[in-house]
């Protein structure tokens, strides 16, 4: 369930990114991230439309090695980024690219309805 609910969150988030509203952004992420990373993308997502960026295409994950102790899991994903893409929404102009090896260590919680949700991500260069 812990990888299952770490790769979703990386489908979830492009899919969020373009909703509609806030409200139907946080509903999406919601299920895969807690604060305090949820209230962080959310954010961030504001504050990239607010400079008429957008996000395109999608992150392949590798994830290397899952840790469980309790509620608590840690993931370690080489990710490969290089089909995701920043553009300015007003001129259609890639503004940045990913990596294919971004290297992160994702902190997950079990919440009361026994649902995993990544709570923090810590980049730790390349892989």
């Amino acid at each position: 369930m812990v990888k299952h609910s770490y790769s979703q969150y990386w489908v979830a988030l492009p899919q969020a990114e373009q909703a509609a509203s806030p409200q139907a952004r946080r509903q999406l992420l919601e299920q895969y991230a807690a604060q305090p990373l949820l209230d962080d993308v959310l954010s961030n997502i504001e504050k990239l439309h607010a400079q008429n960026l957008t996000s395109i295409g999608h992150i392949v994950v590798h994830i290397e090695k899952v840790q469980v102790k309790g509620s608590q899991a840690t993931v370690w994903d080489c990710q490969d980024s290089t089909n995701a893409q920043l553009k300015n929404s007003r001129t259609g102009k890639i503004t940045s690219r990913g990596t294919p090896n971004d290297h992160l260590r994702a902190t997950l919680a079990r919440g009361s309805d026994r649902q995993w949700r990544i709570t923090r991500i810590s980049p730790l260069g390349r892989c």
